[in-house]
């Protein structure tokens, strides 16, 4: 609307202008007191000669019209293909894996990309790790002007490290996605070029992230050492501490070169796309990066460290001395994922949530943070309770965390087929499953997750709906009385254990073994394993 814009812009003069000026040069030229905060300011006109003077300024170099925005879309027609809207794989070879799937739904003129790019030399060691995150810090960084240009145009990406190399993001209006993917491309493919100052900088803010996570929530610690636990391969914070300090420019410039050098390219395409789109954007991928293909025997196997039946305790002294809060977080492996199993746990955390969160948060006081939820990663599954506490050790959390999964379990038996209280935790379920995606981000992320996952189960929702209605009260009891429940013989929960400054830790037991991970130490007990800190980490 032309008139409007003009209208709006006739606004912006000098008659209409209100200036603030805050600053501690002022505090004894004020004369008048704020009424509610008490405080003190003036205020006075603009005089007519300077309005004036603003009226008809000089010409100023400094300010200038921006230049044009070539990623502004200017085609936002809707490509509509009934016959090519099923998610399938359009390109499948030792190089890359597309999938794609043309948007029927929602007929946005917008389009995701979300791809996984698999390179093993990522993470090979800790110094590995440090410089690809490097590599992405540095990418973030030269792309920063023109990702500014491209957010206001409606386009976005994100380039992330990842245990099996990184993860890449393009998403936004279609009509000039390839100008943002090739842009993306063509800084990857020159990422050793950074001058020796900018390197620096970046460096010491990396180092200086990996140090303020000892600050970091005390749940927060637990949950992250119980992934340092049970992530088959996962490296302590600390060793990237110790390797950033002696990385090099030099170093990093011989490195980055072969981040791409060998890698396997996991893409979903979805959106308005077509699959002739999508193939060109497989063929910009490989002309721009020019990668080689990974043998199959080189592709990354994710795996999760099968707990053994029993208890496995791991205690730490919280890395930060003013921090006084203590947490924990008790895991409950229930082992490879399948969809009945699936339900069930679902099943128990809706079951149990609102219960946990009143009972150990509201009747028992015992911290403000309380959660208890499932966990799914890599294919394996579990149920998880944390709490943080000012007030109580992590023993007694533990304690507590136990007695009311004991009280839990009269409640889940009395429940019976043709109850209420059954259909109603049935039907509430279904109906949180078969919510439908309200965007095109929520859709691809659903469709990303069976990717990344590798378990590629697309219609998932429909057969959880279909076991759900097939379970039984009975079948339920005896998955928590197997799994969860502390009376269990072939339970295995492993409880990681955070101690705050208010509550110092005990001493370690004896016959302390062998060393799991940094600051990690292992001894057999009757209860299954205790693993005990042999130093802060």
């Amino acid at each position: 609307d032309p008139e409007l814009i003009r209208s709006t812009l006739d606004c912006l003069s000098p008659q209409n202008l209100r200036i603030h000026v805050v600053s501690k040069r002022y505090t004894d030229k004020t004369d008048q007191t704020e009424h509610w905060y008490g405080t003190p300011f003036s205020e006075e006109d603009i005089s007519a000669s300077r309005i004036e003077s603003w009226k008809n300024p000089a010409e100023e170099k400094a300010l200038f019209m921006p230049l044009k925005n070539n990623l502004i879309p200017s085609d936002l027609s809707i490509k509509s293909d009934k016959e090519v809207s099923q998610l399938s794989i359009i390109r499948n070879d030792n190089l890359m894996r597309l999938w794609h799937k043309q948007d029927q739904t929602f007929l946005r003129p917008k389009v995701n990309i979300y791809g996984e790019i698999i390179a093993p030399i990522c993470y090979q060691s800790p110094r590995n790790v440090v410089l690809t995150r490097l590599w992405t810090n540095i990418m973030d960084d030269y792309l920063n002007e023109f990702s500014y240009d491209a957010k206001l145009a409606g386009l976005e990406y994100n380039l992330v490290n990842t245990t099996n190399g990184c993860q890449l993001v393009l998403k936004g209006f279609n009509d000039k996605i390839k100008l943002l993917a090739e842009k993306v491309l063509h800084r990857m493919s020159l990422a050793s070029e950074v001058d020796s100052e900018r390197f620096s900088i970046l460096r010491e803010k990396l180092a200086r992230e990996y140090r303020n996570t000892k600050k970091e929530d005390q749940f927060r610690r637990a949950i992250y050492n119980t992934s340092l636990v049970l992530d088959h391969v996962r490296f302590h914070n600390n060793t990237y501490i110790d390797a950033i300090s002696k990385i090099t420019i030099e170093e990093y410039k011989s490195y980055v070169g072969w981040i791409l050098k060998n890698a396997f390219f996991e893409f979903i395409v979805h959106g308005n796309y077509t699959r002739e789109d999508t193939l060109a954007l497989a063929e910009q991928i490989e002309t721009i990066l020019k990668p080689e293909a990974l043998s199959p025997a080189q592709i990354p196997d994710n795996r999760i460290t099968a707990l053994p039946s029993g208890t496995t305790i791991y205690r730490e002294t919280g890395p930060n001395p003013d921090n006084k809060n203590s947490a924990i977080q008790n895991y409950y492996q229930i082992g490879a994922e399948n969809l009945k199993e699936n339900c069930l746990l679902d099943l128990v955390t809706q079951i149990l949530g609102d219960p946990a969160y009143q009972q150990l948060r509201n009747v028992e006081q015992l911290g403000y943070l309380v959660w208890a939820i499932s966990d799914r990663r890599f294919g394996v599954q579990g149920y998880r309770v944390i709490v943080q506490s000012s007030s109580y050790d992590p023993s007694h959390l533990d304690s507590r965390v136990e007695a009311f999964l004991s009280s839990s379990r009269e409640d889940l038996a009395n429940l019976k087929q043709d109850s209420d209280e059954w259909k109603n935790f049935i039907e509430a379920l279904i109906t949180e499953k078969e919510e439908k995606d309200k965007t095109l981000g929520q859709e691809t992320g659903r469709h990303w997750r069976e990717i990344s996952s590798r378990t590629y189960v697309f219609d998932r929702v429909q057969k959880e709906v279909d076991q759900l209605q097939k379970l039984t009260p009975e079948e339920l009891l005896a998955f928590f009385d197997k799994y969860i429940s502390p009376t269990s013989t072939q339970r295995r929960k492993m409880s990681v254990q955070v101690w705050g400054s208010a509550h110092p830790l005990p001493s370690p037991p004896p016959n302390t073994s062998f060393s799991l991970s940094a600051g990690l130490s292992h001894s057999s007990s009757d209860s299954g394993y205790d693993v005990s800190p042999s130093s802060s980490s």
